[in-house]
């Protein structure tokens, strides 16, 4: 007889999408969004308590095993907008190119669309806010 979560006290955790932006002709500023987003979300499942959905994270390391994924917005964003759709909030890590991101925009967008409630992360520190000053 298999045990249910639920009968061993188990709660669902929020769930949350952790937008950042990351494509880029630099290689190297790819891989330096990649690391920042997956400290980032390595912190913050630490210190919330909550589950974190890390979209660059998966796809990164996805694209690295099969390149013909592809790496851009476009070749994600079926898949991007179906995570989102599934979680209770966005949480948007404001590492520099943020606010030009297609990726970031398009996920804010569909969050607003959807009345998924956003914060933003500061990356220095992580606190969590509702601008982005």
């Amino acid at each position: 007889m298999m045990t249910r979560l639920d009968d061993l006290g188990y709660k669902p955790m929020k769930l949350i999408y952790l937008a950042s932006p990351f494509s880029s002709p630099s290689k190297a500023l790819q891989h330096r969004r990649y690391k920042a987003v997956t400290k980032a979300g390595a912190y913050l499942t630490k210190h919330t308590g909550a589950a974190f959905i890390l979209p660059i994270t998966q796809s990164y390391a996805l694209v690295k095993a099969m390149p013909s994924l592809g790496g851009s917005f476009i070749s994600w964003a079926e898949i991007d907008f179906t995570l989102l759709s599934k979680c209770d909030e966005l949480w948007v890590l404001t590492i520099p190119g943020w606010r030009e991101s297609l990726g970031v925009m398009s996920e804010i967008k569909f969050a607003m669309n959807n009345n998924i409630p956003m914060w933003y992360v500061n990356p220095k520190t992580h606190a969590i806010s509702r601008n982005t000053k």
